[in-house]
């Protein structure tokens, strides 16, 4: 017996998480992995029919830049209806074999005639529009008619936010007893426990994201530049992003291996993020479990994370806002320490994937007509 795991690119790491997660709560099955950007590589037809169909969509504009060629290229409703065929085919021929389907992330429907589905997800689209400057441009009415249609074909809808959960039952009137919040884990190890947190007085800053611009990158530079006029021994380690910068005490590394990011964590005093368009934030999690109080905005699902006991919270946009925050915690190390103490109990208790996964299994055994373990063993 067989779970029929959907996921699309293949290399970012909360794609692997949830494979190892899904392996370790339910066991008693294989899970087989089916990546959608490749099987789509094997279809060059469907490909050409799309690039033609985004260009429809969405304007000779679509081919602007890589991200918003990206962008517009998978929101089209002729790619949504390929993926769905893509996913039939995958598993249709030995749909027999399969407990139940699960898929992540809500940019198509991966759901199979006959075949429980589940969708576990850290944003709807409609929660975008709560983000200052940001454009809708590539996603059509159409699209967001099909995105309906991936709740409502969906036995269950698994969250990593309270934020997401609302907006299902508010923006796409899915019934509450439908979804259910289970949070979300770490895609590092981590140490998470009582040999982790802050273990010197430096004033380092860390910021880890590879979209610099909607990351906040800008407004952190702004702010950095502010704070060495109070503390000029201050320093920031900017890694995932590689921007041109000419602030004083400020390392750029760029993207770094996925086992190398702990020891940046190690090395910081505080974590900061000053995002502008956030579903949820996995780093701020990895910081948090290595004992680093968290200044963040208070945008999307950031604030179900960094509370007054965790870290400080900022509006977005706001280069003042931050740089009080940064000089406070700087100038403060020991109340730092104990933000970062509170923070990595909560990862403990709630943000790991054990947790995640017992609170999925549960919900799909019991929400099943006939419980897996029962079919396994027929």
């Amino acid at each position: 017996m067989k779970i029929a795991y959907f996921h699309v690119f293949g290399k970012p790491p909360i794609e692997e998480s949830v494979y190892r997660m899904l392996g370790a709560s339910f066991p008693e099955f294989d899970v087989q992995s089916i990546t959608l950007i490749p099987l789509l590589r094997r279809r060059p037809l469907v490909i050409l029919g799309n690039f033609f169909a985004m260009i429809r969509e969405y304007g000779l504009g679509s081919l602007k830049n890589y991200n918003s060629f990206k962008q517009a290229f998978l929101s089209t409703p002729y790619l949504f209806q390929k993926i769905s065929e893509l996913c039939r085919d995958a598993i249709v021929a030995n749909k027999e074999h399969y407990v139940f389907s699960f898929q992540l992330q809500s940019l198509f429907d991966c759901s199979v005639p006959g075949i429980p589905n589940y969708v576990y997800t850290d944003h709807t689209h409609l929660l975008n529009h709560a983000y200052q400057g940001f454009s809708v441009r590539f996603k059509s009415e159409r699209w967001l008619a099909l995105e309906k249609k991936i709740y409502a074909n969906a036995t269950g809808i698994f969250t990593r936010s309270e934020n997401v959960s609302q907006s299902l039952e508010r923006d796409y009137e899915c019934a509450p007893e439908k979804i259910e919040c289970v949070y979300v884990g770490m895609n590092t190890p981590g140490p998470v426990g009582a040999t982790a947190g802050i273990s010197n007085n430096s004033k380092s800053i860390l910021f880890i994201g590879s979209d610099w611009a909607r990351k906040g990158g800008d407004i952190l530079i702004q702010a950095f530049s502010q704070v060495l006029e109070s503390h000029p021994d201050a320093t920031l380690t900017i890694v995932g992003a590689r921007p041109q910068v000419s602030v004083p005490n400020c390392r750029v590394l760029g993207r770094v291996p996925l086992e190398q990011i702990d020891k940046h964590y190690s090395r910081a005093s505080l974590f900061c993020l000053p995002t502008l368009q956030e579903p949820f934030g996995v780093v701020l999690l990895e910081a948090m479990a290595h004992g680093l109080p968290v200044i963040a905005t208070s945008i999307g699902a950031v604030p179900e994370v960094v509370t007054a006991d965790t870290g400080i919270l900022v509006p977005p946009h706001n280069v003042d806002a931050l740089t009080a925050a940064l000089n406070e915690l700087l100038a403060d190390p020991d109340r730092a320490r104990k933000l970062g103490a509170r923070g990595q109990r909560l990862v403990i208790t709630r943000y790991n994937w054990t947790t995640v996964g017992a609170a999925i299994r549960h919900a799909i055994l019991d929400d099943s007509e006939a419980p897996p373990a029962a079919s396994a063993s027929a």
